[in-house]
């Protein structure tokens, strides 16, 4: 019923469409009761339930583009695009820019690949600690704090509060 209100003609028995607000619970929940994450979108802002799932260790595949593109090699699959003209027939707004359009007969290769291979519990613990390792939130932050104080007061140091400093 939901892929019919979506437009997305699926049927199979091991394909669910899941179009619904998740609390943090039912994301892990989730997460959990799955083989892997697909991520072939178009567009997509930061990434973060790609990212999410690849930290609770699962194979994650995804678009190469956009926010989900920076650091993808570090934790997941990246799944070729080309790059076309986005939302060509809108009514009021023809031409919106691009977007990536994911290469779906890879995507079916890739996913194969995945359906095929016993899960690896060394590669989603690997997984796992480059995600944590490329998004500590400690370091973002202090990294962030970093440049905007650098942009401001050049040539000063500022302290960290694990007594790191930065130029």
């Amino acid at each position: 019923r939901v892929g019919r209100q979506l437009g997305v003609g699926i049927r199979h028995p091991n394909v669910t469409i899941l179009a619904a607000d998740l609390d943090e619970i039912e994301m892990q929940d989730l997460y959990e009761s799955v083989d892997a994450f697909l991520c072939p979108s178009r567009g997509e802002g930061f990434g973060l339930p790609p990212r999410e799932a690849a930290a609770t260790g699962l194979p994650v595949i995804a678009t190469s583009w956009g926010g989900t593109g920076d650091d993808l090699f570090e934790w997941g699959t990246p799944l070729s695009y080309s790059l076309t003209t986005a939302w060509p027939y809108h009514p009021r707004h023809p031409c919106c820019g691009q977007w990536a359009e994911p290469d779906v007969n890879e995507l079916a290769c890739l996913m194969r690949q995945v359906a095929d291979s016993p899960r690896d519990n060394a590669a989603a613990e690997a997984r796992s600690r480059r995600v944590a390792a490329l998004y500590d939130w400690g370091r973002f932050s202090a990294a962030v704090l970093g440049i905007e104080f650098r942009s401001h007061c050049p040539g000063r140091r500022i302290w960290w509060s694990r007594g790191e400093s930065n130029p």
